[in-house]
């Protein structure tokens, strides 16, 4: 068994390199880090070529009191050769052509479940999508976040299609967490997998950061704001076609985007470079934490424009934030933000346009926009989706949350 307190279980959570930049997936990764270190026998896996990828080589505060585990060090790879060569054999990935999709199965299933059979975890959590194909007898509970890569394929990187959880891959012990009775809704339609083995865990904004306070005192020409990646689902073209209206009668408004250039960025950028209000549109990229609680306090309005979501974790920081949003009329944005934004079509560039205006520049919508927001995003903590997460892994380990707990915890 992994060294930490012998009377609790075993837990390790597999990492994306999500938690490095900060992504949602990442964000979610490091609260549940931070809020469960100290109280259960926590590790952490993760691959070795991310750590010289972070700020200083080290890991973030929430690790310090996590065993850190490099399943991708020579070393360890070296160690468990003949388990690699094993669950290679045995996974039908192998006998793919595409060397890259041969690569990505070594990466995210393989490797990491070699060092865990030989580890001998209690339980392991694949939290961003995926979940190794172990042979050993620890229990397994897997994060899927949202269905995009199955029911909305369109666009996406076929790398990370292959690369998500399919059907085949799941035991019918393993135990499931998603986002949001959405994304729970999908799951039951796309995967045969026990009822009472699938979970929907709402996720939190950090109300630490994300949270009321004074626009920059630099704060220049009034913004409306826009949170995520770039990518096609995130239906940023028509958020663009809105935004040129919007522009057209609001002389001095820009448009900031907060996020990674996805693989929707080749497109967008034609757009943006055809757009009659190119030069009033900055993709900024990313930022930290405190630096984008910073651009939704100055912004004038979020815009959320997504055609799907698992959950949308932008509009409850911004309403935590205090700022107006206005943004896709989608399942789960009702779900999580229901009377606290204004809704619209997402195919309607005029009537997106329209709700932008309101959350943007109607004082009297503003106020209850404010006051619903805050209500809303209060109900969101992540201490309650840790709680959540403990009772999941005690019914995947068939015992009960006091059991899970390092003693005096």
């Amino acid at each position: 068994m992994p060294s930490g307190d012998r009377a609790a279980p075993s837990i390790a959570l597999l990492l994306s390199d999500g938690f490095i930049n900060r992504t949602g997936i990442g964000r979610y990764q490091q609260a549940l880090i931070e809020e469960l270190s100290g109280r259960i026998n926590l590790h952490a896996l993760v691959d070795e070529r991310w750590v010289g990828r972070m700020s200083g080589g080290s890991f973030p505060p929430p690790f310090r009191m996590t065993p850190i585990h490099r399943y991708r060090r020579v070393r360890t790879v070296a160690r468990n050769a003949p388990r690699i060569v094993g669950n290679a054999v045995r996974s039908r990935d192998f006998r793919t052509r595409d060397p890259l999709r041969f690569l990505e199965t070594l990466r995210t299933r393989v490797l990491p479940a070699a060092y865990v059979d030989r580890a001998g975890f209690s339980l392991l959590h694949g939290t961003a999508n995926y979940i190794p194909r172990t042979f050993g007898p620890t229990a397994r509970v897997v994060t899927i976040h949202d269905t995009i890569p199955l029911s909305h394929p369109e666009g996406l990187p076929k790398l990370l299609i292959g690369g998500f959880v399919r059907p085949s891959e799941l035991r019918p012990e393993d135990h499931v967490i998603t986002d949001s009775q959405t994304s729970l809704r999908e799951l039951r339609r796309l995967f045969d997998h026990p009822r009472d083995r699938l979970h929907a865990i709402p996720l939190a904004p950090d109300h630490r950061v994300f949270r009321p306070g004074p626009a920059p005192s630099n704060k220049g020409p009034p913004y409306v704001l826009s949170v995520g990646i770039i990518a096609r689902h995130k239906n940023l073209l028509q958020g663009l076609r809105a935004f040129e209206q919007v522009a057209a009668r609001r002389r001095d408004l820009r448009w900031k985007i907060v996020g990674l250039k996805g693989w929707g960025w080749p497109e967008f950028r034609r757009a943006l470079d055809a757009s009659t209000a190119k030069d009033r549109v900055d993709v900024l990229g990313l930022t930290t934490d405190e630096g984008l609680a910073e651009y939704y306090r100055g912004a004038r309005a979020l815009l959320f424009p997504s055609l799907v979501e698992g959950f949308g974790i932008p509009v409850l920081e911004a309403l935590a934030c205090g700022t107006p949003v206005a943004a896709s009329s989608i399942a789960v944005l009702h779900e999580i933000a229901e009377g606290a934004f204004v809704p619209f079509d997402p195919s309607d560039a005029t009537g997106i346009a329209e709700a932008l205006e309101r959350a943007a520049f109607d004082e009297a919508e503003r106020d209850r926009l404010r006051r619903n927001g805050l209500d809303k995003a209060a109900m969101f903590t992540w201490s309650k989706v840790a709680e959540d997460h403990l009772r999941v892994y005690a019914a995947a380990l068939e015992t009960d949350v006091g059991s899970l707990l390092v003693r005096g915890k």
